[in-house]
């Protein structure tokens, strides 16, 4: 099952589990980041917390029989991105994916990788939909999910998932059956 790889340029790409090691470097994401960055993300820096704060809710993912999951994207040995997902209702999980590394190679790398480890991390938590709440004006995000062909529904949410602050989000939803038909898609090419 793990790590999933897929490869771009010559240049491997792996998705693996969350190991201790990599704590560090996803708490530097969120605390080193420029605050316009974070902003742009939708994020609430009262839900941020403190590094600490961050780090002890980014291992709980570690903790055999969580409710969480984080699997990360590594090329050379460096963690260029990241997906957290978390048991937010029965049968559903709530997801978040961040590119650490802004680069052409990773962001292929994740785009080919997504399919498989979404399937793969659904079946591991005993759910069978995933949900991702994008703020609307984060970009990225929306034009990533919707190159997979999801279609977003447009809501105000006064509580969205994760670090985000409240507001209008395109809220995405995928079976783990679409997960599959995707996984096959990508296989097939």
């Amino acid at each position: 099952m793990w790590p999933i790889e897929a490869e771009v340029d010559g240049k491997r790409i792996l998705a693996r589990p969350l190991r201790p090691q990599d704590l560090d470097t996803l708490v530097a994401y969120w605390h080193e980041s420029p605050i316009e960055y974070l902003a742009a993300l939708g994020v609430d820096p009262a839900k941020l917390g403190s590094p600490a704060d961050t780090k002890a809710r980014l291992g709980a993912g570690l903790q055999e029989g969580s409710s969480v999951l984080t699997i990360v994207a590594e090329m050379d040995g460096e963690v260029v991105a990241y997906s957290n997902l978390v048991v937010c209702r029965v049968g559903e999980a709530c997801g978040h994916l961040h590119t650490l590394r802004d680069d052409a190679v990773v962001r292929q790398g994740v785009y080919l990788l997504f399919p498989q480890v979404t399937a793969v991390a659904l079946e591991r938590l005993g759910v069978s939909r995933l949900r991702f709440e994008a703020s609307v004006n984060n970009l990225g995000i929306n034009r990533y999910l919707q190159s997979f062909g999801l279609k977003p529904r447009r809501l105000h949410l006064k509580n969205p998932d994760g670090l985000a602050r409240p507001g209008e989000f395109n809220v995405y939803e995928l079976s783990i059956d679409e997960a599959h038909s995707a996984e096959g898609r990508e296989a097939a090419r």
